[in-house]
Order: structure tokens, then sequence, then C-alpha cells
């Protein structure tokens, strides 16, 4: 499969090194263990209220998938104990894909869950992680930034999207993060999706090397700028 040189979950790396967007183009998705693992699970999520959703699912996977529903729940509880939304009608979506248009083109995103309370003009984004390293905290995340300006242009009356991310394999006082974006707020982010897409869609756009940047690039294996970096850390642990 070959993704978007720009998406909602490159932004960040976008951000750090604007010329891996140009490096990336056309390479395809890297698939691990830990990859696989990620999909399965938010297959899981994503037949919350099909009648077969466990059926074949191992008791590791199950667990780990009742632990984010736990979690989402509660998170959700929050939100509406805060909004008064207790008896609140709304509409729920699964693996919602959106897009921000920036120059003609589109950012895509793809959100795990949305809820929606038309009433009280509330949206609700919740990303599911799997993995076992921390992911940058909700109000700094910038893929999910871009969730929320993508689930408001679906949704432009919308007076609060509150965008959540839940990590269930984490300790507990890290498994939930949750951040509101009101619309002022997402006409900011909007310009600063816009912003990082022009710079990294420019022909000069820079190549700039970090263990954050180069961690998750398909085209690390074949980018000089990368390998400066891990040559001057060898040879200054050499010399240490």
């Amino acid at each position: 499969m070959i993704r978007a040189a720009i998406s909602c979950s490159s932004l960040h790396r976008r951000k750090l090194c604007p010329g891996s967007a140009a490096a990336e183009t056309a390479l395809p998705e890297v698939h691990t263990a830990d990859s696989g693992m990620g999909i399965r699970l938010h297959d899981i999520m994503a037949h919350l209220h099909t009648e077969d959703r466990w059926q074949g699912v191992s008791d590791a996977d199950r667990l780990i998938c009742e632990r984010a529903d736990t979690l989402r729940d509660e998170m959700l509880a929050s939100i509406e104990a805060e909004q008064g939304l207790a008896r609140a009608d709304f509409v729920a979506f699964f693996e919602v894909e959106v897009f921000i248009e920036v120059d003609g083109n589109r950012v895509p995103g793809h959100i795990d869950y949305l809820r929606w309370y038309p009433e009280a003009r509330v949206l609700v984004i919740v990303d599911y992680k799997f993995g076992l390293n921390p992911v940058e905290r909700a109000e700094a995340n910038l893929q999910l930034r871009g969730y929320a300006i993508g689930a408001f242009l679906r949704h432009p009356e919308a007076g609060e999207v509150y965008a959540g991310i839940i990590q269930p394999r984490l300790p507990r006082d890290e498994q939930v993060h949750l951040t509101v974006y009101r619309p002022d707020d997402i006409a900011r982010a909007y310009f600063e999706v816009r912003d990082l897409y022009r710079a990294a869609s420019a022909q000069d756009a820079p190549r700039i090397a970090s263990l954050a940047a180069c961690r998750d690039c398909r085209a690390k294996a074949g980018c000089d700028v990368g390998r400066e970096l891990v040559v001057s850390a060898k040879e200054e642990l050499a010399g240490a």
C-alpha cells in the first residue's frame, strides 16, 4: 500500500524533517509484527456493535480491546458529565476518513471513532494507540489536531471538538489524555497544518535528521542525512 506523502499521521515527521515527504514518496508501507498487531486490534475495535465481534479473537487481544472499551466509555462519560449530555442523542461513526484541503490538495486522516451530539453541537474523536511507547499527549499531538480539523469540516456547526487518545497497554495514569478544540482553535490549527504542508511540499524542503524524525521514516535506509547522524553519533561515542 502506498500512503499519501503528507497525511495527519505523518505531520509530526514533516514538522521535524520537511524533506522526509519527498524522500518517502512512492515508498511502500513497512509491515512489522507491531504494525500487524495494531491493524488487527483496530479492526476488532471497529466492530464494536457486531454480534460476532469476538469470534476468532484470542484471549490476549480480547483483554486489550475490552480495556480500550472501558477507557473509551469512561472518557465519553466524563465528557457527557461535563457537558450535561447524559441523555443526549448522538450518532457514532467508525473508521472515518477525513480530509483537510490545502492549496487544492488533500491531507487525509483516518479517525478510529467519532461521536456527534447534534443538538449540543459537540464532537468527540477517539484515537486508539496499541503500542507500548507513549505517544505525544493529546494537546500537543499533531495527528490528533489534524483529525480535529477534518472532523470539524464534516460538522462545521460544532461548537466544541473533544479529541482523545487511548493507550490501553500503558500504565493507568498514561492510558487516556484528552483535549478540546473550539472553532477559533480549529482555525489556528488549520493554518499550522497549511504551513507544515507547504514547507514539506517545497522543492527545496530540507532533510533534518534526528532520533524522533528518523525513527519511523520509511526512507531512512537510503537517507544520507540520517546516515551522517548515525556515523557522527558512533564517532562521538568512540571518542567518549
